[in-house]
């Protein structure tokens, strides 16, 4: 089973956590240099849970895929418009193109819809504003532009 050894990414602020007034921008509360100071009595809701696409699909995603080397959170497990899909979530603003370009061919290789966030350039003062890009097949565009029709959801496969 694999291991997030110095990875604290998703305790650096770039996933949401109200319990633990976790956002982009702030770290959690209790992140220290070493990792977590209250680590055995952490919360098991997301703490102990929470498992991100690096640690669970370990015969896809190699060394450089985990998310302090590659600079995004793979999410699996979170359904749009129907559909099983991969969520990025940029460590930062927004995911590099070298990161974006590895998980497209992956999730194309698996038939699998990707999605990605940019954040606003002011995240950092709480500015909470983004855009989603997807990628898929035409019936996932489809279902997606009809369940967020009010959000601004890109399909960059057009």
């Amino acid at each position: 089973m694999r291991q997030c050894s110095e990875c604290t990414a998703c305790c650096e602020g770039w996933l949401r956590a109200e319990e633990l007034d976790m956002r982009p921008g702030k770290a959690c509360q209790h992140r220290v240099s070493g990792g977590c100071a209250i680590y055995p009595e952490r919360p098991e809701d997301p703490c102990k849970t929470f498992r991100c696409g690096w640690l669970q699909i370990p015969e896809l995603l190699d060394e450089e895929l985990r998310p302090d080397r590659c600079g995004a959170i793979l999410l699996t497990g979170r359904p749009a418009a129907g559909f099983e899909v991969w969520r990025l979530v940029p460590i930062g603003r927004s995911v590099t193109e070298q990161t974006l370009l590895r998980f497209q061919e992956l999730a194309e290789s698996m038939n699998m819809p990707l999605m990605w966030t940019e954040r606003a350039d002011k995240f950092a003062d709480g500015d909470a504003s983004s855009e989603t890009y997807s990628l898929g097949s035409d019936e996932f565009i489809s279902a997606l532009k009809w369940d967020f029709s009010d959000e601004h959801v890109w399909d960059l496969a057009s």
